[in-house]
């Protein structure tokens, strides 16, 4: 056979793109903590309670495809409301699992959902890490940010006066 054309890895644009569209989905079935947490069980294969690296991979990129899914039916659907064509659809999910499923993709995945570093995920780790995973393709903010340290506003210095010439 033909030899593989390896293509190059996908862009940060690319990956954003498909993101928005995961993101815009998951908005529409707001994804709760309940969810999540069977999401999770539904991956941890040895029950051990906490997902290796690859069950972790498994996870996201079943989770993508799954949006795909849901996003192309959506665009079928209505395709008077949608400026994004199915393919583009398809592509933007395709760069997506391409990353996800890559070595870069998969630390990105390590420094989100493993903050702890030890190369599992705990489930309470899943569970707090994923909708900020999600969310962090939209765009939105977080609905709960951690507040940011007010920086200490130095009162504006005084203009010195002109100094009055001495009356001599």
């Amino acid at each position: 056979g033909a030899p593989k054309v390896k293509k190059p890895p996908p862009s940060k644009d690319d990956i954003a793109a498909g993101g928005a569209l995961m993101a815009e989905a998951y908005a529409d079935c707001d994804i709760d903590e309940d969810e999540t947490r069977l999401i999770f069980q539904d991956y941890d294969t040895d029950h051990g309670g906490s997902l290796d690296m690859d069950e972790l991979t498994k996870v996201i990129i079943a989770i993508i495809k799954r949006v795909r899914k849901s996003a192309v039916e959506k665009s079928e659907a209505h395709p008077e409301q949608d400026t994004t064509d199915k393919q583009s659809i398809e592509d933007r999910f395709k760069n997506m699992l391409q990353h996800y499923d890559s070595p870069s993709g998969r630390a990105e995945l390590a420094d989100t959902f493993d903050p702890s570093g030890d190369g599992d995920v705990s489930q309470d780790e899943f569970v707090s890490a994923f909708p900020k995973f999600v969310r962090s393709f939209s765009g939105a903010p977080d609905p709960d940010p951690e507040p940011a340290p007010a920086p200490e506003a130095a009162p504006e210095p005084e203009p010195e006066p002109d100094p009055e010439p001495d009356p001599d």
